[in-house]
């Protein structure tokens, strides 16, 4: 649950005017919570790779973020669509 609340408030922060949408998402649309759940394992992973003593040569870390930010831009996306119907 804190992995959650923690992803939620990332999204927040990224879309702020989106708050509602995304408190109420998480809570109630079983498909935004799968993407939640996937952001909050590559959040978590990509925490795990940039606390690594090499973590300054491993690669992950770049297609970690990368990923992250995908994820997060697959939120908002999935948040516009549902403003739209």
């Amino acid at each position: 649950m804190a992995q959650t609340r923690q992803v939620i408030d990332r999204l927040i922060t990224r879309f702020p005017d989106r708050a509602p949408e995304i408190r109420n998402s998480a809570l109630s649309d079983p498909t935004f919570r799968d993407i939640c759940d996937d952001l909050a394992i590559a959040v978590e992973t990509l925490s795990s790779f940039e606390a690594r003593p090499d973590a300054a040569t491993c690669s992950e870390i770049s297609e970690y973020k990368t990923l992250v930010s995908e994820l997060e831009v697959e939120a908002g996306t999935y948040l516009a669509r549902l403003e739209s119907r």
